[in-house]
This record gives structure tokens, C-alpha cells and sequence, in this order.
């Protein structure tokens, strides 16, 4: 972490907390927990990608090979490039945010939490 990182923590921080204030006050607490509900998702993509990599090796090596979606924003330095395998992890990643908002359950919030940190880490 650098110097600037560590100024830009708090700053980045405040703003995140209050957006997240703002749009529980316009949206309603409901909405804003689905848009997280949907950017865990999206985010758990890569973890359930090193997931399957690690259980099945190099089986999905022949769907991971084309670019299904290749874009690039040069001002602010995006890349995003997504191949049929992303794409079938970004399902497996939606099922399981389905699950929680089907059951509800602390448990698998819990479970979904720790598994979201491992990856992090």
C-alpha cells in the first residue's frame, strides 16, 4: 500500500458509506440491498472461478480460450474481457445470491461472507 493509497482509504470510505445513506433514503433500504446483493454477484465471479479452477484443473481450459466481450476505456484504464467460462461462472455466482435472497438464511450469509474474504485474501 502506498502513501496515497492510505490518504485515499478514508476519502473513498466516506463516500461509500454515504451513498450507501443517501440511496436507503431515495430508494429505500430494499433496492440497496439488492444492488449489493447484485455487485457481490458480479464481484463473486472471480472466486468461483478460482474455485472450479482448483477442483477441476484445466477442464474448462477449451470454453476459457475465446473472448466473448473484449472492451477498452483508455481514460480511466478498463479493460474487460469475458470469455464463456466467466459466463458460466457469473451463473453459478447468481444462483447462490438467489439462494440467499430465497432463504434468508444467517448461515449461508455467513458462509458466502467467508468465502468472499478467503478469496480476498
Amino acid at each position: 500500500m502506498t502513501w496515497s493509497d492510505a490518504i485515499q482509504f478514508p476519502i473513498m470510505a466516506g463516500c461509500t458509506l454515504c451513498g450507501l445513506y443517501y440511496g436507503m433514503e431515495y430508494f429505500g433500504k430494499d433496492a440497496v440491498n439488492y444492488f449489493i446483493l447484485t455487485y457481490i454477484a458480479i464481484g463473486g465471479v472471480a472466486g468461483v472461478r478460482s474455485i472450479m479452477e482448483a477442483i477441476f484443473g484445466n477442464r474448462f481450459a477449451s470454453i476459457d480460450k475465446d473472448k466473448l466481450i473484449d472492451f477498452k476505456i483508455n481514460m480511466i484504464d478498463l479493460e474487460l474481457e469475458v470469455t464463456l467460462f466467466d459466463l458460466l461462472c457469473l451463473v453459478l455466482s447468481g444462483i447462490q445470491m438467489f439462494l440467499y435472497v430465497y432463504t434468508k438464511s444467517w448461515v449461508y450469509n455467513n458462509l458466502i461472507c467467508v468465502l468472499f474474504c478467503i478469496h480476498a485474501l
